[in-house]
């Protein structure tokens, strides 16, 4: 029998070798033991839940909460040459920024704002076009 081997009560004919904690292991390419598959379908399990979880936030986009407005009937925008919702966010620091709402069914659902303002929650994935920056949103709801 060679070094390590233990056909008795380990396994029936896995060649168990011992590790670094002088515990013994199945050598490479034996079969595992049930414990052993477990932890690594747990393990492979973990890995893959964590990799969803960035994943389905990133599908939802930025979530900001602020005021929209008609970039040409209220914000009086120069370059403005239609009515176009904006959604104007100030920060802690009384610093605003504005987005362009870019049209699809999500805003045309919210409706458009043409004089005054509504409070609003708007998340969508947020680009810069054209040096402006653009929300598509994704959900839209007034702020109550």
């Amino acid at each position: 029998m060679r070094a390590g081997a233990d056909r008795g009560s380990r396994g029936g004919g896995v060649v168990h070798l011992p590790n670094a904690f002088g515990a013994s292991t199945p050598a490479l390419g034996m079969k595992e033991t049930a414990p052993m598959k477990s932890l690594v379908l747990f393990g492979i399990l973990a890995v893959f839940l964590a990799g969803l979880t960035p994943v389905a936030s990133a599908a939802d986009g930025t979530t900001l909460t602020g005021h929209v407005l008609c970039a040409k009937c209220t914000l009086k925008k120069a370059d403005a040459g239609h009515c176009q919702n904006v959604l104007v966010v100030t920060d802690q620091d009384g610093k605003t920024s504005e987005y362009y709402i870019a049209k699809n069914d999500v805003s045309e659902h919210f409706g458009h704002v043409c004089k005054g303002d509504k409070a609003a929650v708007v998340t969508g994935q947020i680009e810069e076009k054209d040096g402006k920056m653009w929300i598509t949103p994704s959900k839209m709801e007034e702020e109550k």
